[in-house]
């Protein structure tokens, strides 16, 4: 080789995005994705005859004689990556010359093509103009043009275009915002508007999929496989919160030989459950996810896997007339070693001091310092009264049934526990909860003011009271008020970082206000805490797939699935996903399978008239519907009757093809734009645009889907905990 000289060549640099981040969460993982990079790299480059000149940390550098193939390269490596281990990898591809010689490879190409990948997303290609004019005559390799970039220390703009090949992400947040969180040196980003022009196909194609009017399918097309929410790079799913002690109270056994003490001992679990709560940097496993290992038969090496648990405090409660006796230890669930143990035998007047002793003892057996602040959150007493709590205690039990009937009960149980003290904040809070749920139960708002009065007098009695604080923001969640309810959330979770329930909550707003990312973040804190609890699951998984980890959330959903059998919201969901996929046969039979599960509901008819309209079995859709909406009609309070009668004009229209059947749709439309004359919504818009391009107006639909913001979309409302 002589001492230096030039090649024109593909430049393609990657990237691996949150590598450092990763490396601090899980080193073990980290290096896991790092190798399945170098080997997938590896063996593509090879494939496509590429050249690799250099591997820096957690990128690379390669070269490749044509562009064609080394976009060709890049897709496969983009597809192969989201198999898991998912590695979120960017990548930026530049034609150019680029100078070697003895000690290094230089020159402007380079440089070029390290900033195009630096401004890319994860799972995408960005590739320059050059690029784009070698490729856009290949059918099977398509890009969409993302604007201009102005780069530092670059002197021309660079028109930069995203590879859109099916199994890539692209970019389509117009303001590009994610770039301020990339290490992207950009100055300015000017959009041509230059896309490729809408034809009647690809027209019908947009509008097959957005036939799924159902609108948890629609925000997950629109959003999720398109990353349109996105302010920033969607983030890593790194598993549970890494290197933080993790302890999950199981249930304490009740040896007072009487099946009426079983609230009772159940009660001193979730006690010392609350009280551990209080110091700082310790994940506390949730109730409901403890509780199901209630006489189980599973090691705890067995139970910590499963909750993602670092140790595991297990004991009993023996209470005879005005004694008890509670036994404790905390074992290290890595080491299966105890790591302390100790019995308290007391007068039930001391109650509140023998779980104080607990927190305080396994403080000191994890060698945590207490603070001051965390001293008196452990030693305060809820309430002198000890009847007072035990109503409490009960309150509590029949609330988390998520039952009209039992909330009932949950409220006579907060009202006992109320009068006899006045004082006791937490049978305020709980009171408050309840009759919030109330008024969701039974469609009576005017209940949120009293919710509201009675948590804010939780609060005035005590100003740390988490509970008090998230039982504010329910009756103003309820009351549709989610900035308040946001700020009292977020102040339930200020005081007691482990309040699983506010922060599912928060997570619930953020998605509900578009803003995916923070909510798939909240929503991932909520089922550390809470692994077992199939709402918490139901709802990362929802979001997951929002921020486009399919596989990730088809794991989830299978999880719950297994874990809840019973529970007919992860079979839907599923079938959702699978609808999203074009898996049509994996999501019919969850659709039967719903259907079998409830034999009266509407949802599973929806769910396979969905399925039938994607396959354009126009009949079989059209009796599904149909089903859905008889069914729906027997029911109080028709919860579908609007998608029912949609899906019915929808397959009329394509079934008959005349004027009754577009009739139909238009008296729909007009009812629809009634509506939005108030208040609207992005999903009536949305909703608008498909009745639209049924009717063939496609100018009109295009226009309609213009006005939405897709950043604004939100999933179905769920049942707020």
């Amino acid at each position: 080789m002589s001492a230096k000289h030039r090649q024109l060549a593909a430049i393609v640099f990657t990237d691996i995005v949150g590598y450092s981040a990763m490396m601090q969460q899980d080193e073990t993982r980290a290096n896991q994705v790092r190798e399945r990079h170098r080997l997938v790299f590896d063996e593509l480059t090879e494939q496509y005859g590429g050249r690799i000149l250099q591997y820096y940390g957690d990128g690379t550098l390669s070269i490749f004689q044509s562009a064609v193939a080394a976009v060709e390269c890049s897709v496969e490596m983009q597809k192969a990556f989201r198999e898991s281990p998912l590695v979120p990898l960017r990548i930026g591809i530049h034609t150019g010359d680029i100078t070697f010689s003895k000690e290094e490879v230089y020159g402007d190409g380079l440089n070029l093509a390290a900033r195009i990948e630096s401004a890319c997303i994860p799972g995408g290609i960005f590739i320059s103009g050059k690029v784009y004019d070698d490729i856009k005559n290949h059918q099977w390799l398509t890009a969409k043009m993302v604007g201009e970039f102005e780069f530092k220390n670059i002197k021309h703009p660079l028109p930069l275009y995203a590879v859109n090949t099916e199994g890539l992400v692209i970019p389509t947040d117009n303001k590009l915002s994610y770039l301020k969180q990339s290490k992207a040196k950009v100055i300015n980003v000017r959009h041509s508007g230059a896309t490729a022009p809408a034809t009647p196909r690809s027209l019908a194609l947009k509008f097959r999929e957005g036939a799924l009017w159902m609108l948890t399918i629609l925000a997950l097309l629109l959003v999720g496989m398109n990353f349109l929410s996105k302010k920033e790079a969607p983030p890593v799913y790194a598993g549970p919160l890494d290197g933080q002690i993790a302890i999950a109270v199981l249930p304490f056994s009740n040896f007072s030989g009487d099946e009426e003490d079983e609230y009772f001992s159940d009660g001193i679990t979730e006690d010392i459950l609350t009280l551990l709560s209080g110091i700082k940097d310790v994940r506390v496993i949730s109730r409901t996810s403890v509780m199901q290992y209630k006489n189980t038969n599973k090691t705890i090496p067995e139970i910590a896997a499963e909750l993602n648990a670092t140790h595991i405090l297990e004991g009993s409660v023996r209470k005879s007339g005005n004694k008890v006796r509670v036994v404790a230890q905390l074992i290290d669930a890595i080491t299966d070693a105890h790591i302390w143990a100790d019995t308290y035998d007391k007068e039930m007047t001391e109650l509140f001091e023998i779980q104080s002793n607990v927190a305080q003892d396994i403080a000191q057996a994890l060698e945590h310092e207490l603070s001051p602040s965390e001293w008196a959150s452990i030693n305060k007493k809820p309430t002198n009264n000890l009847e007072a709590y035990e109503h409490y205690l009960k309150g509590r039990e029949y609330y988390e049934k998520y039952d009209n009937k039992e909330n009932e009960s949950a409220i006579q149980h907060f009202k006992k526990a109320l009068n006899l003290d006045t004082s006791f904040a937490l049978a305020y809070a709980g009171l408050g909860d309840a009759i919030s749920q109330k008024a969701n139960y039974e469609k009576r708002p005017m209940l949120l003011d009293s919710a509201a009065m009675v948590s804010q007098k939780a609060i005035g009695l005590d100003k740390n009271c988490s509970e008090g604080y998230k039982s504010l923001g329910l009756a103003y969640h309820y009351k549709g008020d989610n900035e308040k309810a946001l700020a009292a959330y977020q102040r339930a979770v200020e005081e007691n970082p482990n309040n699983d329930m506010a922060i599912s909550n928060i997570a619930m707003i953020h998605s509900d206000k578009g803003e995916y990312v923070e909510g798939f973040r909240w929503a991932k804190k909520a089922f550390d805490l809470n692994p077992k609890h199939p709402m918490a699951l139901q709802r990362l998984s929802e979001l997951t797939t929002v921020v486009g980890m399919d596989q990730e959330a088809e794991v989830l959903l299978k999880e719950g699935i297994e874990s809840n059998p019973e529970y007919v919201g992860f079979y839907q969901d599923l079938s959702n996903l699978y609808i999203k996929q074009n898996k049509f046969d994996e999501a019919e039979k969850l659709g039967q399978k719903m259907m079998d599960m409830e034999p009266e509901g509407a949802e599973g008819p929806l769910l396979m008239g969905n399925v039938h309209l994607m396959e354009e079995d126009f009949e079989k859709a059209h009796q599904f519907f149909t089903k859905a909406k008889e069914r729906d009609g027997r029911k109080k309070g028709a919860k579908h009757a609007w998608e029912a009668d949609l899906g019915i004009a929808l397959t009329e229209m394509k079934i008959k093809k005349d004027e009754a059947s577009r009739h139909h749709l238009e008296n729909i439309l007009v009812e629809l734009e009634t509506k939005m004359e108030s208040k609207p919504h992005p999903k009536q818009f949305l909703i608008k645009s498909i009745i639209e391009a049924s009717m063939g107006e496609t100018e009109a639909a295009l226009h309609t889907l213009e006005t939405v913001s897709y950043t604004h979309l939100t999933l179905p409302t769920k049942r707020i905990v």
